[in-house]
């Protein structure tokens, strides 16, 4: 606040009375008297408003007027009713700068000074002095508990400095203080030590070498906080009721996600979390109290930077755990397959990507096509095999896989689709080397059916030995060797997923029958003959027999299985037959029984026997009557 000092002549006795003496010789000195009054001055903008000047009586302690020219003197001002007044007298006549000087505890509180008033001898001379506070109220808020060794310190303008001086002590009587003397309204302070410090100023100008020191204020420094570990608990804390207690975490860029949480002990503590500096105990650090719930929270995309951490005893407490992790987001597991190995269970398995998952989670839908999927589990780090049992035959599963951690989830693997299984599956053996497959199709989203065989009777290790496109139901497996089991089972599959196996089914590619044996022929009349041969085959589907009358053999009929007799009729009387049997299945037939020619009409005496063998020309006949004379184109001899 501006007040005004006012030297005047007596003659002007309502301001500041001056007057001059009844002299007998000329005067050689002059004087100037003051007094501190009233005055309309407005407080520059820049000032600390401050009381009004009636009211400086009872501030200040003192007063005092310098005066600084050919002679200096210094007078200090008397205390009246309505302020502080005197006179300064025996100055030689010239020029002086006169100084007055508010004082609280014999420091300056208030300033003016005016250069260039002329006294005059024999008279008071008048003059308006500027009179302001020379006293910064107090020094800025000087912020929360720094982890450096360096801080700001800021307070308002006084008009009448020239600099200021900056005070720093750990006593709050400053018995020790540092300083620093400096030209603006701000400055950076660096300690050696930690620990809480008082920061003042006093203002400064050619005439006041240190004003009124201002209000303090105070700072902790903390220094380096107890660094955490990424993930790892701080354990057994404990503080006093008021106590704070400071810790750090260096987060890395490019992590998405820090949290900070506290948990176990007793008693009660807050926890409070700031980036860049040390928090202070106001709502927007405020992270989480021992009695709340949750007793944790985070920060998504922290910037990449020291994080500090405070916990403020609301009570005493102790026993108490802090930790802080930051993390990225995992990569996604790739690679998804699903296989049944059951009606009621499938196993997943999965590529895992990722270096800082805290696990997985597994996620079903059911149905053909489905999207509605919902967490059934979840499974830890490295984990990369799920068994889901407890299915329902016939229905089908789709799944999908994400890894997680503090910072969130991955996305999702692929999608696992596991198709209703085939069931009715048949074998039949159509030939000694070929066996056909057929199946119903139970699915709608495969992409094809996978086919596997094993060789033995009761075999069970399988191999797959083909694949076939979606929809198709039937499947030709040739090449096989006769008489050998083969067992067989069938599953649906898409791009990542196998369904369950079909029911099992076998087959044998049947051996050729055995050849009968002992065939006969015996005539019944010159137009029948009747056919007897034995059965040696098990396997037979039937047999075949052949006739012929001295041409080439054909077959005139196919009996069924087990059979062991024929009757051929309607020969005609006096031509010679022969006749073969041969059992048949479906891998082939058997060698030919021995074969009977039996002359139809020939009568008596004559008997025709047919050699087995490859080119049908081995005949002989026997006579059984001397008198029956004939003639045969063959290699035997006449009998």
């Amino acid at each position: 606040m501006t007040r005004g000092i006012v030297l005047g002549a007596v003659c002007a006795a309502a301001v500041v009375v001056g007057c001059d003496k009844n002299a007998v010789a000329p005067p050689t000195t002059g004087a100037i008297t003051l007094r501190i009054i009233t005055d309309a001055l407005a407080p520059a903008a820049t000032e600390t408003p401050r009381p009004p000047l009636l009211s400086l009586q009872g501030r200040l302690d003192a007063a005092r007027v310098r005066v600084l020219g050919q002679t200096n003197k210094t007078l200090n001002l008397t205390a009246g009713p309505s302020g502080f007044s005197g006179t300064v007298d025996g100055l030689p006549p010239g020029g002086y700068t006169v100084v007055v000087e508010g004082l609280v505890a014999s420091e300056v509180d208030y300033f003016g000074q005016t250069p260039g008033v002329q006294v005059v001898a024999g008279q008071n001379t008048s003059a308006a002095i500027t009179f302001r506070s020379f006293r910064s109220d107090s020094v800025a808020d000087l912020g929360p508990p720094t982890a450096g060794m360096t801080f700001a310190a800021r307070w308002a303008r006084v008009v009448s400095a020239q600099g200021y001086r900056v005070e720093w002590d750990k006593n709050p009587a400053f018995a020790s203080a540092a300083s620093k003397d400096v030209t603006d309204t701000f400055t950076t302070v660096t300690v050696t030590d930690t620990g809480t410090y008082n920061v003042r100023v006093r203002a400064t100008n050619g005439w006041e070498p240190s004003g009124r020191a201002s209000d303090a204020k105070s700072i902790r420094v903390v220094g380096t906080p107890p660094p955490l570990q990424n993930g790892v608990a701080m354990s057994g804390l404990a503080g006093g009721a008021g106590s704070q207690r400071y810790f750090a975490i260096q987060v890395p860029a490019g992590q998405n996600q820090l949290t900070v949480g506290i948990a176990g002990g007793t008693g009660d503590a807050n926890l409070y979390v700031r980036f860049g500096s040390l928090p202070a105990s106001s709502t927007p650090d405020f992270c989480a109290s021992t009695s709340g719930n949750p007793n944790q929270c985070s920060f998504s995309s922290p910037p990449a930077g020291a994080w500090y951490i405070m916990l403020h005893g609301t009570a005493a407490y102790s026993g108490l755990s802090l930790t802080a992790a930051y993390a990225s987001l995992p990569p996604a597991p790739t690679n998804l397959t699903a296989t049944a190995l059951s009606s009621s269970r499938i196993d997943l398995a999965w590529v895992d990507n990722a270096t800082n998952e805290d696990g997985f989670r597994i996620e079903r839908c059911l149905g053909a096509g489905c999207t509605a999927f919902t967490e059934i589990a979840t499974v830890g780090p490295n984990v990369t095999l799920y068994a889901n049992a407890g299915l329902t035959a016939g229905t089908g599963y789709s799944y999908q896989v994400r890894a997680y951690n503090v910072a969130g989830n991955s996305g999702y693997s692929n999608t696992a689709i596991v198709p209703v299984a085939p069931n009715g599956l048949t074998a039949t053996a159509v030939s000694g080397t070929q066996i056909n497959l057929a199946w119903t199709d139970n699915a709608t989203n495969e992409v094809g059916y996978r086919l596997e065989r094993c060789s033995g009777v009761g075999c069970s290790h399988f191999l797959e030995i083909a694949t076939v496109g979606a929809g198709v139901t039937t499947y030709q497996n040739t090449g096989l060797i006769a008489g050998t089991s083969y067992g067989y089972r069938v599953r649906a599959y898409t791009a990542a997923a196998t369904s369950d196996y079909s029911n099992p089914a076998s087959a044998t590619p049947p051996l050729a029958p055995a050849a009968p044996s002992g065939l006969t022929a015996t005539p019944v009349s010159g137009t029948e003959i009747d056919l007897a041969w034995t059965d040696n085959a098990t396997n037979e589907d039937g047999f075949k027999i052949e006739e012929s009358d001295g041409g080439d053999f054909s077959e005139i009929a196919s009996l069924t299985l087990n059979t062991g007799t024929y009757t051929r009729s309607g020969l005609l009387p006096g031509k010679t037959y022969a006749y073969r049997v041969r059992a048949y299945n479906s891998n082939g037939a058997s060698d030919y029984a021995t074969i009977v020619v039996a002359p139809g009409g020939l009568g008596t005496g004559l008997k025709g026997e047919y050699f087995d063998n490859a080119d049908l020309t081995a005949w002989r006949l026997t006579r059984t009557d001397p008198t029956v004379k004939f003639n045969w184109d063959n290699q035997s001899p006449d009998p």
